[in-house]
């Protein structure tokens, strides 16, 4: 590795012999050589294509805050401590207090995520000390704050809230890939996390049989099942939280605490997490089902209605229930008049700082620590009216954030429908046709959700399990299916005796008998409830349409059997792609959202503070003007994003080819094989969003806050990103590659996989007591290359000039290269208990090549650098017994 004057990390920089170019760095990222670098050793030094953003995306919170000298914050005296010096407001070497955003250096964030919240500092013994994050006001903590202020580590200049200002694309948090920061293979931070599932089933069948003969046979079948379920899920690190950020690597650089007493936790690592959720999922769903069936069976007839076939018919009906609900919770600072806090405000919120080692290499030494809800003291005050330490109670209290309103669901089902399958010519014709009809009833929790008066639980009668008032939501479709398999040869006497002839006419005979035709059509409707567009316009029903076809062939007895499928499907107006996504991304940029630059908000604001008299009416009349959409418009369309029933549609078509081969040469050994190949297409991609983008566009770069005279375009209102950067992260970037991709296949989707295995007794080559109990086998997986992401156009001569990427161009994907993939077992059956119980021992062995020490790339910035990994599993050794009693 080669540090520059500590100024880069050791991907950016590698040697290699002199000579050696265009390096591959997980087969992806190329490596050319700096000129006038040639080592005296003969050793060059080579630096990745293109000029990084000011932060590179290579590197994370702790690398940064590592090559920038590892620098400390003394929050009392508020200067920072690095390298021997000490920088204040007025710079190196001067001690005037640093109390603006303005004066912090880019290695370190005053207003970090969570940096409002009540902060609980997590040792291996559980919950260690309780403060808030700056000093506060003695008399309320939760509504004023003092000039102290905790720092955190930050991943650099021109990087806010995991984006980067200057590069509006490149929006993912960097991540710790260091194992000397982290070593993965042997530490798990998500130990901490908990699911806990239980689920009770219980049905009631009734079977009866009117009629039996050997022609027709009449039946009767009712049935009833229930099931309820709970998830308790309490997944602290991983997940999105309050604020989206979730579990970055942070090292603790305060060297005290806001009362002035040493920090026992400076220097350590720890993973922040802001207010987390815990989240309880219960569920209960009855079904209640009626069918009839009736077969009519001519095959043993002595006359001509035997080549009329078997027939079987059968009618259902169908009722579902389902009621599905969310409940969530969130770790509470209880407010009281003893500590002084305000229910609502920020401060009794929890932001977690699970600490992970020691202040020595401020690597990861160990697994967080599961933590306990109760009484702790909780830590503040300022310098003027001193520090106060106040026992209070921590509760795992109820939370609006993420529990009922649409996270409810009351379902009812009614499906009706029939099958009707037909055997002809000794089953030499076997035809399937089938229709079914649903309707749905749908409802949603009611809003808004309601805490009860002890702020901790929920108000169950009136808050969270009541329904919205009204009818049901009333959504209904078909589906039909219908498809043939003929084996035109099959048993003729003539077929049957060219099998029987031996040679390549015997051969041929066994083609003739063994030869399947398939085809298959089916349509399908899925039932959803009703969404709308941007436009408020009901989107129409998705649904789907699928065939296929192909031959299966039959050989030698059932030893050689091979299966060759084409297929189509097609999912019309489906809402889950990309174009729903971005449907409600583009209302954003108005209303719906509580981003800073909002321009509803604005728009108001500014109106207000120039028209002082007028009334709410009036400032909102005038802003639906200057925004170009009536207020009461936007009104409409922002109930629809709040219920979630936004959405745009598109098209998906996918298709492929399948090949299945399963080959017994022995009746010891066993092989089989299948290779698939898939792509996936998007078609009919919404043209609303283009239509609203085009029309809002014009007021969007045109319209001024009449506070001072500037584009609201481009005037950053105090968060990470003005309304331009937004638009080109969640909008304009996405919609491009969804547009250019019209009618192209989705190289996301591996296009081919192959997958062997083989199985072998060595019963079928030695008798040996134990060895001809043994059989031992494995498999091979193979995966084509799949997209992680795109590259921006002109992305190296934009790096190059130091500009933004502001497009991603869809024909030219960054891949992760194909993969391949070992498994292996090995058996032994036996009896034990004097030979009464059979019993079969094995090992397998999953991903026998992998060793546990890999990251495999997940996501891709625009110039081909990888952001975010997977940890690839280690080989899982899975020993079971069965036993046949």
């Amino acid at each position: 590795a080669v540090r520059g004057s500590g100024s880069f990390q050791h991907d950016d920089f590698i040697l290699q012999p002199a000579g050696v170019n265009n390096i591959r760095y997980n087969g992806m990222v190329k490596y050319q050589p700096f000129k006038n670098t040639t080592l005296s050793a003969g050793y060059s030094v080579y630096r990745m294509n293109g000029t990084r953003p000011n932060a590179s995306p290579l590197r994370d919170n702790v690398s940064y805050w590592i090559a920038s000298g590892r620098p400390t914050w003394d929050p009392v005296a508020q200067v920072i401590h690095v390298n021997g010096q000490t920088i204040g407001a007025g710079g190196v070497g001067t001690t005037t207090p640093i109390t603006a955003d303005t004066g912090v250096p880019d290695y370190f964030n005053r207003t970090f995520t969570g940096s409002g919240r009540t902060y609980f500092y997590v040792g291996q013994t559980g919950i260690e000390y309780v403060s808030t994050g700056a000093s506060t006001l003695t008399a309320n903590p939760g509504t004023g704050s003092g000039t102290l202020r905790l720092m955190s580590v930050s991943a650099g200049s021109g990087v806010a809230a995991g984006r980067f200002t200057g590069q509006p694309l490149f929006t993912t948090t960097p991540v710790v890939r260091d194992r000397a920061i982290y070593d993965y293979t042997s530490i798990n931070l998500t130990s901490i996390n908990r699911v806990r599932d239980r689920s009770l089933t219980g049905s009631v069948n009734l079977d009866q049989i009117f009629l039996n003969t050997q022609r027709h046979t009449l039946a009767l079948q009712l049935s009833f099942m229930r099931e309820d379920s709970l998830r308790y899920s309490r997944n602290t690190l991983g997940e999105l939280n309050q604020n989206g950020q979730s579990s970055q690597l942070l090292v603790d650089v305060n060297e005290r605490r806001l009362d002035g007493t040493p920090n026992p936790f400076f220097l350590r690592p720890y993973v922040g997490i802001d207010a987390p959720y815990t989240i309880e999922q219960p569920q209960r769903w009855d079904t209640t089902r009626g069918q009839l069936g009736y077969k009519l069976d001519l095959t043993h007839e002595r006359n001509a209605l035997r080549w009329l076939g078997a027939h079987q018919l059968s009618g259902y009906q169908e009722f579902k229930y389902r009621v599905s609900r969310r409940y969530s919770y969130q770790d509470l600072v209880r407010a009281t008049a003893a500590n002084g806090l305000t229910v609502g405000a920020n401060v009794p919120r929890a932001y977690f700082r699970y600490y992970i080692g020691d202040a020595i290499g401020n690597n990861v030494d160990y697994s967080p620590t599961s933590i306990s809800n109760g009484t702790f003291n909780l830590n503040y005050g300022n310098p003027t009216t001193g520090f106060v330490s106040v026992p209070t109670e921590v509760p795992l209290a109820a939370s609006t954030g993420r529990a009922g309103g649409g996270n409810n669901t009351k379902t009812i089902l009614k499906t009706v429908g029939g099958v009707v399958q037909s055997h002809f010519l000794d089953s030499r014709i076997v035809t399937t046709f089938g229709k079914r009809e649903d309707e749905q009833f749908i409802k949603n929790g009611a809003t808004p959700v309601q805490i009860a008066a002890d702020g901790v639980s929920f108000n169950y009668d009136t808050g969270i399990d009541h329904w919205t008032l009204g009818d049901y939501r009333f959504n209904s479709g078909k589906t039909t299916q219908k498809g043939a398999v003929v084996r035109p040869f099959r048993s003729w006497k003539w077929t049957n005796a060219l099998a029987g002839s031996g040679g390549p006419t015997g051969l041929f005979g066994q083609f003739l008998n063994g030869l399947a035709l398939n085809y298959n059509e089916s349509d399908s409707f899925r039932p959803e409830e009703v969404r709308f567009s941007v436009y408020e316009q009901a989107l129409p029903n998705p649904f789907g349409k699928g065939k296929d076809y192909g031959f299966s062939l039959n050989l030698f007895e059932n030893k050689f059997v091979l299966r060759v499928n084409k297929y189509e499907t097609s999912q019309i107006a489906t809402r889950n792609g990309d174009a729903g996504t971005i449907a409600q991304r583009v209302t954003r940029m108005d209303f719906s959202q509580a981003d800073p630059f909002q321009l509803a908000n604005q728009a108001v604001a500014w109106i207000t503070a120039t028209r002082p008299t007028w009334t709410q009416a009036q400032v909102e009349a005038e802003a639906g003007r200057q925004m170009g959409m009536s207020w009461e418009q936007q009104q409409r369309v922002e109930a629809l994003f709040v219920a979630g029933r936004l959405s745009s549609p598109n098209d998906i078509v996918s298709k492929g080819t399948e090949i299945e081969l399963n080959y017994n040469p022995t009746n010891y050994w066993t092989l089989a094989a299948s290779a698939t190949e898939t792509q996936s297409v998007n078609s009919n991609v919404s043209k609303e969003i283009g239509q609203w983008i085009s029309e809002r566009m014009p007021f969007w770069t045109t319209v001024r806050d009449e506070r001072d005279g500037a584009l609201w375009w481009n005037k950053n209102y105090g968060g990470s990103q003005t309304a331009a950067q937004n638009f080109a992260v969640f909008v304009g970037g996405p919609y491009s590659v969804v547009q250019q991709s019209e009618g192209t296949a989705n190289p996301q989707v591996r296009r081919y996989a192959f997958r062997g295995s083989s199985n072998l007794r060595l019963s079928g080559v030695t008798q040996h007591k134990y060895l001809r109990n043994v059989n031992v086998g494995g498999s091979l997986r193979w995966q084509d290359k799949g997209a992680i992401g795109y590259y921006g156009k002109n992305y190296a001569a934009l790096l190059a000039a130091n500009q933004p990427i502001t497009e991603l161009d869809k024909t030219k994907p960054i891949y992760d290269p194909a993969r391949c993939f070992f498994d292996a077992f090995v058996g032994y059956r036996t009896r034990l208990w004097t030979n009464k119980v059979s019993t079969t021992f094995q090992l397998n062995v999953r991903n026998l090549t992998e060793s546990g020490k890999r990251l495999q790339p997940i996501g891709a910035y625009p110039d081909g650098t990888p952001h975010s990994f997977r940890i690839v599993d280690p080989r899982q050794f899975i020993l079971s017994a069965t036993f046949d009693l």
